[in-house]
């Protein structure tokens, strides 16, 4: 449920002005850690050890990596998209928030490995 509501909240700050879209690409980063902390539980059958709960997200892909079945270009893809997002999430003097299509462009990736991961 929760990365339903992390996506729908991404999908409507896209569309918004420049501080919405920047907010929905700092969501996006959430999404990607709640997905991988989801997808070790389910996969794992146990939560994530402890030392990830405050982890940053460049921790959470070594812990993706080590989920049973989780494919290489999954995690470069995840790798990119934490790329992606983590400016928002410091808001780097002179970021600007990227277009609505990028931003999407990313999303649809996580939701295709949410739904390829039945999340």
């Amino acid at each position: 449920m929760k990365l339903k509501k992390l996506i729908s909240q991404i999908k409507l700050c896209a569309d918004g002005n420049e501080e919405h879209r920047i907010h929905a690409v700092d969501r996006l980063r959430v999404l990607v850690e709640q997905f991988i902390r989801e997808l070790h539980v389910k996969v794992q059958d146990i939560p994530a050890p402890i030392e990830y709960d405050n982890a940053k997200p460049s921790d959470l892909l070594r812990l993706f990596r080590a989920i049973t079945g989780t494919l290489p270009q999954e995690h470069d893809a995840l790798r990119d998209t934490i790329g992606f997002a983590d400016p928002a999430h410091h808001t780097e003097v002179g970021y600007a928030a990227p277009a609505k299509p990028n931003i999407l462009a990313h999303l649809n990736r996580l939701e295709n490995l949410i739904r390829k991961y039945g999340l």
